[in-house]
């Protein structure tokens, strides 16, 4: 290691500005005012001492004087292990009222980048936050040929969950669109490699250590024309007289024109059961392709697994993966429901929505184990009147989600929390361990016989829901797993679901106290997914993010692991601020027609059912946070709107295709 560097660095720049305003900082370092300095060359090995460009941003914009105690401190030391790996670890410490932004560039030069060409970067690091909320990525700044700013590149392989013990493997990957040369665009042609620490609020302290390997240019890999991508192991799942909708993806082929057809096939047996043409004309461009399908499939279908095969006239075959066929293919589909029971039942009528299961976290009843009020006393008034009106006698409709720790019971009661009370996001005091498990059991008990499930704490990769380490967040699950089927083996236990696909590693490598992974103390596994549209009824996309490329990352993060456990979404939300349309469908989610939003969420929930997801949770009936850009009428569902006087109503449309996706796709 070389000597220690402290650096106390003032630059305010805005949060907005983090990026932006990195091309003048790196430039006064290089000395060269008018372009960033550029290396043509694939990738080389490391100096000596590798080199480490550093900026410190601030979110309010303000100036700080370094050496004055009221800005960031970033101490760090380097050293080149091998001749093509480097190492950099440090702390970093928020003494500003400002949240912070750290930013380590690993060359003195940008790399340069061709048509046809893509970039790479590997590593693994370490983190630990005082703030769950800080984050750790590798990545790229993009420039155009000019060395302007054009955007960045995080991809979601390249972010580190803070918290989670041991090492994590990073891999960012970068090559340009083919498209990216409409006339008036500027093309990336310039990135440099980097490592960010961001969301860093103030007081935070951040130790971290990153390894990585130079980043290379390549040629990407040749896309024969004409060619589509597999689905992957992961059979597609339909029923007989069903209508089966997906989309193929793959590249252009120049030469096929109006006159050329693409066919499916469905073979079993190597016997051909059915063929399905259409005109092809989707392919007679060169570049990314995507082409729908709405297969009708007969009533008569024999139940078991086809064959997808796809042809383009004039092209080979080939095998897209694997049709499962079957009679049992059904989904569960719940919904959240705030203050149902409550002041709802007034203010907004009875509940209009179907639903096959109820999830407690909502509640406001229910969402902060308010029950339990100290070693073996409970208050149950609520959990009996929320259990009443969700799941009468004899019907098993109720999930129960067991996370969060009451403030008295709370390891770190004077902590704030994303709930609002004070406490909950820390792990129980060791201490009440024993008395947490036995809330466990006492309220499964009490629910027995309505109980659909329980969940094993909520979106413990957010740092306002969950500050305890990996290893607390294992042992508490296999408490819930333990006290759970102690009373009834047949009660499925959920795991902790993360915000988002990209934070399964948090739960996939926990490991217990006595080093047993969590999920094994699992019957069902999963990932939340806002924003995420499925294929419309001719199988073309309604948003960029789509559900058949989600649910494809949760089945990889979960094979990198060995599980093969069924699939479970406990929120589903489609309204987000930053919606990414599609050519095919320009208006996002939040701004369609309720008409339309009706469809999009009920072609959303095919998708889930034809990815063979077994259980999906609607985020939310009557959350009642109303934004007119994000979540118009305060419903990520759009079962809600607001009437001129501001109040909540219901959303016929959306909540009638709600309704119908029940009847058609849910569990009997």
């Amino acid at each position: 290691m070389q000597p220690k560097r402290t650096l106390v660095v003032g630059i305010g720049l805005g949060a907005l500005a983090l990026t932006l305003a990195t091309l003048s900082t790196y430039q006064s370092m290089t000395g060269n005012p008018s372009l960033w300095p550029t290396a043509s060359a694939a990738g080389a090995g490391l100096d000596a001492q590798p080199y480490i460009g550093l900026e410190v941003n601030y979110s309010d914009g303000v100036k700080r004087a370094a050496g004055t105690g009221q800005a960031m401190q970033v101490q760090y030391q380097t050293r080149r292990i091998s001749h093509d790996e480097g190492e950099v670890a440090g702390t970093v410490e928020n003494r500003s009222t400002a949240t912070g932004f750290v930013v380590m560039y690993l060359n003195r030069s940008a790399l340069s980048l061709s048509r046809g060409e893509q970039v790479a970067l590997q590593a693994t690091a370490r983190i630990q936050a005082s703030h769950r909320d800080v984050q750790l990525a590798v990545g790229y700044h993009l420039m155009s040929e000019r060395g302007q700013y054009l955007t960045e590149s995080v991809p979601a392989s390249a972010q580190a969950i803070t918290g989670m013990d041991g090492e994590q493997v990073l891999r960012a990957d970068f090559a340009p669109a083919t498209d990216q040369a409409a006339p008036g665009k500027d093309e990336v042609r310039l990135v440099l490699p980097r490592i960010n620490i961001y969301n860093i609020p103030p007081g935070a302290r951040v130790q971290f250590s990153v390894r990585w390997t130079p980043a290379r240019v390549m040629r990407q890999p040749a896309q024969a024309s004409g060619s589509v991508a597999a689905w992957g192991d992961a059979p597609k799942v339909a029923r007989p007289g069903s209508t089966f909708r997906f989309g193929i993806e793959g590249t252009g082929a120049s030469k096929a024109g109006a006159d050329r057809r693409s066919t499916l096939t469905l073979v079993r047996h190597a016997q051909v059961i059915r063929q399905w043409r259409q005109p092809a004309s989707a392919w007679s461009k060169n570049g990314p392709v995507r082409e729908g399908w709405a297969l009708p499939l007969d009533q008569d279908l024999a139940p078991g697994d086809y064959d997808v095969v796809w042809e383009l006239d004039g092209h080979p075959k080939s095998r897209l993966g694997t049709l499962k066929v079957t009679n049992d293919a059904r989904m569960q589909i719940g919904n959240a429901f705030h203050r149902y029971p409550g002041p709802n039942e007034t203010l907004i009528g009875p509940l209009l929505v179907d639903y096959q299961f109820a999830r407690s976290l909502a509640s406001d009843l229910m969402y902060a184990t308010q029950w339990w009020q100290g070693p073996d006393q409970y208050d149950w008034k609520g959990v009996d009147r929320w259990a009443r009106f969700h799941a009468p006698k004899g019907q098993r409709r109720l999930l129960v989600v067991f996370s969060g720790s009451p403030t008295w019971a709370s390891s770190a009661p004077r902590e704030p929390s994303g709930m609002g009370i004070p406490g909950n996001a820390a792990p129980p005091e060791k201490s009440l361990w024993p008395a947490y498990g036995r809330m466990v059991q006492s309220t499964v008990k009490r629910l027995q016989g309505q109980l659909m499930g329980v969940e094993c704490w909520n979106e413990p990769d957010l740092g306002k829901f969950f500050t305890g380490t990996s290893t607390e967040l294992a042992d508490l699950c296999a408490l819930v797993h333990h006290h759970t089927k102690m009373v009834d083996p047949s009660i499925p236990v959920i795991c902790p679901q993360p915000s988002n696909v990209n934070a399964l590693k948090l739960i996939y490598s926990a490991r217990t106290s006595q080093g047993r992974p969590l999920h094994e103390f699992c019957d069902y596994v999963g990932a939340h997914v806002y924003g995420a549209l499925g294929d419309d009824a001719q199988g073309l996309p309604y948003d960029q993010l789509g559900i058949t490329a989600m649910v494809a990352e949760m089945r990889r993060a979960a094979a990198v692991h060995g599980i093969t456990k069924p699939m479970a979404v406990t929120e589903f939300g489609l309204s987000v601020c930053q919606p990414r349309p599609t050519d095919h469908h320009p208006t996002p989610f939040n701004r369609m027609s309720e008409q339309a939003a009706g469809e999009a969420l009920y072609q959303s929930l095919v998708s889930l059912h034809a990815e063979g997801v077994a259980l999906v949770g609607l985020y939310s009936y009557d959350e009642g946070n109303d934004d007119p850009h994000c979540r118009p009428g305060g419903s990520y569902v759009r079962t809600m709107n607001v009437d001129d006087l501001g109040r909540q109503r219901p959303a016929k449309p959306v909540i009638d295709r709600i309704n119908q996706a029940i009847k058609e796709l849910g569990a009997r």
